[in-house]
């Protein structure tokens, strides 16, 4: 009779998602799923950046964490718009060149507080500026990954979502999906290079494969221990349908940076920074960056900007341009799977 009660009592709620929410979750997957840089950072540095935030709230932007990378040198993590400097000396950057890289978020990680007293150290993977950033905690045999996807709506405007930028130029060959389909039946667990190996097909189409699985909702990449894993995070595969379509300015469509000319470029006194140039050949391209480096303002003689304007998000005239501003590489074989998987790999 208790059991009955209980039972009785108990109710579950179903919860509507919104479409946009189950694109966003599937595309953060998507993107933990590529290559990254990894920051290792001490948990004296990681109590010194949380200390210093809840100390000092700031009034106005920029409000980026800045990562200062340079190969051999210890990693400086630039606190904005303060410029309060936390320099890891017991963490050498092991990557090939150097590198800025600005991320947003970081009120967020206050929640970390509470893990400082079991905590060993924390590793930080970065994808880029205003990409998501991933921070792996490890307390002995645990681990927490707390994934912060830059900005609060997750976009540089409304509904252009940076994070679209991260797909593949190309999508994956029914061939190639198949054998990391196979490889994954025998063995739930792979690293890129074994997977890459038991396909025989290149590391750039096997990340693409893995990124398509992991936008489906089968694939996780395991940060921690630096493999991918077959595991349905949704209880059915999700599709198209489910997730909604992709932007329709996407990343296979940008504009390289040797067809962007700036013919203005002004800041005024608020910070804001106005530019016009010619992109891709159509003159009088106009953007306005905040100092977060956000579009709030874009002037385009494109048929997407004519009849959306940013409802919808930047088009890719404005998106390159603004890719161009930030050193954004786009050359111009930057249409391929080699050049995309560069992109993080360098």
């Amino acid at each position: 009779m208790q059991t009955n009660e209980a039972e009785a009592g108990y109710r579950e709620e179903k919860i509507e998602l919104p479409q946009s929410w189950l694109r966003g979750f599937a595309t953060l997957q998507a993107a933990m799923s590529l290559p990254m840089k990894r920051v290792p950072v001490s948990r004296e540095a990681l109590y010194s950046l949380i200390a210093f935030l809840k100390r000092n709230k700031a009034k106005t932007s920029p409000r980026a964490v800045r990562f200062v990378l340079t190969p051999g040198q210890p990693v400086k993590l630039v606190l904005e718009p303060w410029n309060k400097e936390i320099v890891l000396h017991g963490t050498p950057y092991p990557g090939p060149r150097a590198e800025v890289i600005r991320t947003w978020g970081r009120d967020r990680l206050r929640v970390l507080a509470r893990l400082l007293p079991l905590l060993d150290h924390v590793d930080i993977y970065l994808l880029g500026t205003g990409l998501p950033a991933f921070w792996v905690c490890r307390m002995g045999e645990m681990q927490l990954t707390l994934g912060l996807s830059g900005w609060t709506a997750n976009d540089w405007t409304s509904g252009g979502s940076a994070i679209d930028q991260l797909a593949p130029p190309v999508q994956p060959t029914p061939e190639a999906m198949r054998g990391i389909a196979d490889a994954f039946r025998t063995n739930p667990t792979w690293t890129l290079a074994g997977l890459a190996a038991k396909t025989l097909a290149p590391a750039p189409a096997v990340s693409a494969g893995l990124n398509k699985l992991a936008l489906l909702g089968q694939v996780i990449h395991d940060l921690p221990h630096g493999v991918y894993r077959w595991r349905q995070v949704m209880p059915a595969t999700l599709s198209a349908e489910i997730i909604g379509p992709e932007n329709e300015e996407t990343a296979a469509r940008l504009i390289g940076n040797n067809r962007v000319r700036k013919s203005t470029d002004k800041t005024d006194a608020q910070g804001k920074r106005h530019v016009v140039a010619t992109v891709g050949g159509r003159a009088n391209t106009e953007i306005t960056l905040d100092l977060d480096d956000r579009i709030v303002a874009g002037k385009c003689g494109c048929s997407y900007f004519y009849t959306g304007g940013l409802r919808k998000g930047p088009c890719r005239h404005l998106q390159s341009l603004r890719n161009q501003l930030l050193g954004v590489g786009q050359d111009a074989n930057s249409g391929t799977l080699d050049a995309w998987y560069k992109r993080f790999t360098n």
